[in-house]
């Protein structure tokens, strides 16, 4: 490459197109089909062992996904998944060239890491500020700032993966050399700046929130709940919605619980009625005039596949002993 730019023959190689919006969407929504029926066709054969590794079920969809992306992205696969294959796209760097797998794994990494962390169980107001911190820089501003990128980058194609590891998406046909002199609007790195403050601030903001008075006997219940036997998450939700009806409109109230067990049993209802004394303690006078909800859930989330197994118990005002 440097003889031919000392030679001046560099401007006589035919360019690379970079792929438009569509059709690396079109890719990307294929390949996580793809990665998606392994994971399903995984958690056919090994649902229990799945469903009892909690949140760590992550980690096996991680390997899954960064392995289908990282090798077939890089020069092993030719820089290309199955679906561009398909689509006639290809991964490449700054020169035209396949990736190295290192480099092709950190690729996926940066794009992936924001999804598996996300609805992961974090308490704000209990976990370290520092962590807290790491984990909203890379779920909501790593997150953020690759829609945004994908959206709204039209002139190098590039999202946040891709400009972090200098790669872009071509076109496969016609074939080119060399990428074409083509720059990054510096407005889109301004955006990706005040996304990542807002991400830096975003611990702070949820914790004074969950701080407020209202939230205070919410969180309280959630807490008791998650203490209770072979509960491994629990959440909580109290408040009224407004029904719209041709005979007029009515406030319904509410209690609901959703407790994520760490064994199936999800059709003992001793759970679930343990659950609703604890709500029906916490709410002497709502319980006596709405139905208590619990919700027992047992299964698995490798975000590239999920399957879960759930059962509701309903509690009419004056049913539970």
């Amino acid at each position: 490459m440097d003889a031919l730019q000392e030679n001046g023959q560099l401007n006589e190689l035919p360019t690379l197109t970079i792929a438009k919006f569509w059709p690396r969407l079109g890719a990307l929504f294929i390949d996580l089909l793809i990665v998606g029926a392994v994971g399903y066709v995984l958690g056919i054969f090994l649902f229990d062992t799945l469903a009892r590794l909690g949140v760590y079920a992550r980690i096996v969809g991680f390997v899954i996904a960064v392995s289908y992306f990282g090798i077939l992205h890089s020069r092993i696969g030719n820089g290309q998944t199955l679906a561009k294959r398909w689509l006639g796209l290809r991964v490449v760097d700054g020169r035209g060239l396949c990736l190295s797998l290192p480099r092709s794994l950190l690729r996926y990494t940066v794009l992936g890491l924001p999804f598996f962390l996300n609805y992961l169980p974090v308490d704000f107001g209990v976990t370290a500020l520092s962590i807290e911190t790491l984990i909203s820089i890379i779920l909501f501003g790593g997150m953020l700032s690759i829609f945004y990128l994908y959206l709204f980058n039209r002139r190098t194609r590039q999202s946040l993966h891709d400009l972090i590891v200098g790669t872009y998406v071509v076109n496969v046909n016609p074939p080119g050399l060399r990428i074409p002199s083509v720059t990054l609007w510096r407005g889109h790195l301004l955006v990706v700046g005040l996304i990542a403050l807002f991400a830096l601030v975003m611990p702070s903001l949820a914790t004074i929130i969950t701080r407020h008075p209202s939230f205070q006997p919410i969180l309280e219940v959630q807490q008791r709940l998650q203490q209770q036997p072979h509960v491994r998450n629990a959440g909580f939700m109290e408040g009224e919605t407004v029904v719209y009806s041709n005979t007029g409109n009515r406030t319904i109230g509410y209690l609901q619980a959703e407790l994520t067990l760490d064994a199936p049993m999800t059709s003992d209802p001793d759970v679930a009625k343990a659950a609703a004394r604890i709500i029906r303690t916490a709410y002497p006078e709502k319980s006596q005039r709405v139905p208590i909800v619990v919700r027992l859930v047992y299964g698995y989330n490798m975000i590239i596949a999920a399957r879960w197994n759930s059962q509701a118990y309903r509690y009419e005002p004056g049913e539970l002993p």
